[in-house]
Parts: C-alpha cells; structure tokens; sequence
C-alpha cells in the first residue's frame, strides 16, 4: 500500500513482527549488511584530516552556514575517495559531545553550494551534497568497496552547509534542537530550519546576553588514492519519503504527538530513472525516528527490503539523543533498472531527551545512496532537465525553454537535444499549480513600477501561506535570483523578508524585516507593498532596468501550501520572461 503524507498510526507490536533489527535479506543473490562504521582503515588508502573555518557560537545560538561556507580545504585532485568521515571539534582538538553542540546537519558541496554538481545526481533538487549528515556523525562514516570512489576532478569548489546549535545554558533543549515555531501545537507541531536561522538564539534563549562565545569546528577525515581505469565512479542520489512525486522533496515534516506504544508512519515511492548499483546506502533521521526501510519494487510486486536500520540512541549524558544510523553495504553492488521504485518507511515514535515532550517537529526521513548509475541518454537528459529547471509539469513552454537555454551547454552535455527539450517543455498546464500571470487575481498577482525613490512592488498571495516573487534579470532562474517573501518570524509575526535564493533552496536572507505595508484582504488574501532603497546595482541587475517606468526580463512566483514558513514550494511555482 503506497500512502502519501498523510501519517498513520499503529501499535508497534504490529511492525516489530515485520521488521527486523539484525541482517535484511535483499534480493536473491545479494546480501545486505549492517554495521555502525567500526571497520579498520584501509592500509591501502592515504588519510588526510581537515577542518572548516571557526563557526562562532555562544549559549542558545544558531549557525546555519549558507551553502557557499568555505572554501573547504580538501585533498588536491584527482583522486578516488573511498574513506569520508567527520566530527565537531573545539579549540583545543577535543571531540564536542551532542549536549553541548547539537549537529542539526552538515552538508559538503562539490559546487559552491551552487546546486550544480557533477557528482550528485539527484533525486531531490534542495540536497545537491556530497557527503553530509546529522547528529549520527560520530556513528556514520563513508566506506565504499575497493574498485569504487567518489572520484574527483582537482576542479571542485569544496563548501559547506553547516546546522550547529549550542545548547548550553538552554532551557528546553528539545525544543531548540528541533527549531521549533512560535505557533506550533502538540497537536499540529511546526518545526523548521526557517525558525532557528544563522545567527539567531534558538527557543528560549531570545534574551541570552552573556557573552560565552566558543569556536567549533566540523572536522573531517578522507581517505583515497590514485584514479586508475579499473575504478568505476560514484554518484551521489539523495531521496526523500515525504516526496509523493519522486523529486518534490519537502525534506522536514512534522511528527504529533503521540501516546506511548504508537508509531507514525510515512510512506512513499520513488520511480527510478535509471540503472543503478548501489553500494553504500545510509539514512538520516531525527530524535524520535526509531526504524527506517527501503524496500524494492519492479512492476508492482515487491523485490525484498534492500535496507533495514534502526537508529541507535545515547545513553547517559546523551540519553536520548540519536547518535548513530547503521548504514547499508553491499558485497556486491546491488542492482536496481530503471522504472524499478524505492518505497522508504520511516518510523517515529514519541521517544525523546530527558524533560522533552511527546512530539517531534521538522523532523527528516532521507536517504543518500552511493551509485554507479548507468543512465541511457534519454534518462540523463530527463535528470539533468529535473535538475536545472524543476521538477514537471511546467509553468509555461516559453518559461521552461528560457530555463534551458539558460543550462544549454550544461544539457546539451547530458544528451538533451532541442527536440528532447520541447518534449519536456510540452509538459505544463499553462502554469502548472498557479495562473498564467495574466489570470493571478485567484491566487497571486503583482504589479511593479520605478520612480525615483526606486522600485514598488506590490504582491498579493494567499493569507494562510507563505508567497513569494523574485527577480534575476532575464533569467528565469532561481539560483542568484533576488526575492521579497511574505512569511513569518520566529514569533508567528507576518513579515516581508529580502532574501538571496539559491536553487530549490531559502537561500541567505539580507533583511528579516523589510520595510513593507501589509494589509489583509477579503476572500483570505493579502497584499504587501514596498519600496526598494533605491535602483542599487543588485536591485538593478535582477530587475532589469530597460526603461524609464517598470522593469523587463525575467520573473519568478511561488506560494506554499497552508504554511507561513518558507520552503520548498513544489509545483506551485512559475516563471515569464514576458516584460511587465
């Protein structure tokens, strides 16, 4: 039974009978293994440790690093990396412990955090990583089988994405660790990373003012050797079990609260759009998750488990805390074809840290497979479209073939020609999810005007979610895109923020609280209005200033669903590069 995000609760008496906790049999033929990363280094590999710039953080403060946080220094290519390891360092080299210095997640890109990478192949378009976990840091480690590596080029720009939150001194550490929002319920919990952003004291700790600043560092240790002809390359697949259509990856959800002895359950499957031959297989989850399953499917009938992991929780000063995440490898790669699906079962329960409550907010269910993915070139250019220009259908033909003439050299390098292209263009519905701009007045629309104090942009978007319109010259992408979104603060205010976006991704926010008139509207819409200090060269670059009176080019629109935190909008998003 395949269910979407609707969550369903069950006695765990009910699933202990199904899934085991020890060695998953796959398919015939392939045997999976589970182990906590324990194995020996490899006297055949050369190690060097790095670490990252000081991340800064006193009592109850937050560091979410844009992706762009670096450089990272790392080993200088080309090289096969078979060993990647990391963990959370002080100044003086010592180890720091979970309940001192909460890892929300860390994040390795091969791209400068551009979303462009040529080593991660999808699923999911907001995690373009290489490497990267959670709090499990220290109980998950990187080991491929010989003949296989991360293979890099010498060519990368090696940068990070790093969620740290110092817990010292915090009153209610679960609430702070699980980002949560002013305005959730035990009932309809909201935890998102948009509520603890970089720089900000987390839940409770809004009135810290001693000054108690430490340096962390994210340590990391690689292993690897020469690139020879016999090494077949990885790639790296992130999906998601909240995605209901493969790519659309909300990558948090929430987790009620829930009795003791019932479990929530979220299910979905992925379609696979090429070969693959997995041999390395991990899963993230947060505090609460209790059991995660990857289960394979080939027209319909099920193929047996490819991955079973139980999370495993601290005892002690971390009781409670989920420390480590088995991982999944594999003796012989295993294989999956193309239009094969993935079903991913993630468990939570109402466990959790001393003096912790019964919920769970922003809470994850990913998984990152390591691949060698032998992709037709039909598939490679349907991923690599997915990639650049979102997910289908698509806003409109000429917004979507003005996204690819933008990735031209990139598709056309993964066998995307002009007639696969309109192909894939043809796959809209005059907008997807939202009108055409011409027909708004139901869910958006937006007027903007220059005068000499600078431009007016004036908005209007569902009162209930967040909404959003960007600019990026004529460029109908959202990477380097400038953006004004309404949404809310950490308190549940409604504010109109400025932000910076990158791909599928919130981007850096350059003012939390823009100057702007919110007014609610009839029929449960509202409008904000503002004005920009001035045609600025950033402002002038992304709005196009052709003439005398509003700009021309390239605009980008999107809202969410019942959510006033921004997010990963899904399909309900859109594009024209038609002047205003």
């Amino acid at each position: 039974m395949m269910l979407t995000r609707a969550q369903v609760l069950v006695a765990i008496a009910l699933v202990a009978v199904t899934i085991a906790t020890t060695g998953v049999a796959a398919s015939p033929g392939r045997t999976v293994y589970r182990a906590l990363s324990n194995k020996p280094r490899d006297p055949s590999l050369t190690y060097e440790t790095f670490r990252s710039p000081a991340v800064p953080l006193k009592s109850g403060q937050v560091a979410n690093t844009p992706n762009s946080f670096g450089p990272m220094p790392f080993v200088k290519g080309p090289v096969a990396v078979r060993h990647f390891e990391a963990r959370v360092i002080d100044d003086d080299n010592n180890t720091v412990p979970l309940d001192e210095v909460y890892c929300h997640h860390w994040l390795i890109f091969d791209d400068g955090g551009m979303h462009k990478s040529t080593i991660n192949d999808g699923l999911c378009p907001g995690l373009a990583n290489v490497w990267g976990i959670g709090a499990e840091l220290l109980g998950t480690k990187y080991d491929y089988p010989e003949g296989y590596a991360i293979v890099t080029t010498g060519k990368e720009q090696w940068t990070a994405n790093i969620h740290l939150i110092r817990t010292t001194n915090v009153p209610d550490v679960q609430m702070c660790i699980e980002c949560h929002c002013k305005w959730g319920t035990p009932a309809n919990p909201e935890g998102d990373i948009a509520c603890c952003p970089d720089r900000t004291q987390c839940w409770g700790m809004d009135k810290w003012t001693k000054n108690d600043t430490k340096n962390y560092y994210l340590e990391y240790t690689v292993g690897y050797k020469a690139v020879d002809a016999n090494i077949k390359h990885l790639s790296v697949i992130s999906m998601d079990a909240t995605a209901t259509a493969t790519h659309d990856c909300d990558i948090e959800y929430q987790v009620p609260e829930l009795a003791d002895g019932v479990q929530d359950i979220l299910q979905n499957k992925a379609t696979i759009p090429s070969n693959w031959s997995v041999v390395y297989l991990e899963i993230h989850q947060h505090i609460g998750g209790v059991n995660f399953t990857v289960e394979h499917f080939r027209d319909g009938k099920s193929l047996g488990m490819v991955c079973a992991a139980a999370p495993k929780y601290g005892t002690g000063s971390l009781e409670g805390y989920l420390i480590a995440e088995p991982t999944c490898e594999f003796d012989t790669p295993y294989k999956i074809q193309q239009g094969d699906q993935l079903e991913l079962t993630s468990y939570y329960e109402n466990v959790g840290i001393p003096n912790g409550h019964k919920w769970h907010e922003g809470v994850m269910a990913l998984v990152f497979l390591a691949a060698v993915v032998e992709q037709t070139p039909q598939a490679d250019c349907e991923t690599s479209f997915t990639q650049m220009c979102g997910p289908m259908p698509y806003y409109s033909e000429q917004g979507c073939l003005s996204c690819a003439q933008y990735r031209s050299e990139y598709l056309r390098d993964h066998h995307c020609s002009e007639a696969e292209i309109r192909k894939y263009c043809t796959r809209n519905i005059d907008a997807g999810n939202v009108p055409p701009p011409t027909t708004l007045e139901t869910e958006m629309s937006l007027h903007v005007s220059k005068s000499s104090k600078g431009y007016t942009i004036n908005a209007t978007g569902p009162a209930s979610a967040w909404f959003a319109v960007a600019f990026n010259g004529n460029q109908p992408a959202m990477e380097g895109s400038l953006a004004w979104v309404y949404t809310a603060d950490a308190n549940g205010t409604p504010v109109v923020q400025m932000r910076n976006l990158t791909n599928h991704a919130p981007g850096t926010v350059v003012a939390s609280n823009y100057p702007a008139t919110i007014t609610q509207l009839p029929n449960g819409m509202v409008r904000f209005v503002l004005v920009t200090t001035g045609p600025t060269s950033t402002t002038a670059s992304a709005l196009q200033d052709n003439d005398d009176h509003a700009p021309n080019g390239c605009y980008l629109f999107a809202h969410g669903q019942g959510s006033m935190q921004f997010a990963y909008h899904g399909s309900n998003r859109g594009a024209t590069c038609l002047s205003f």
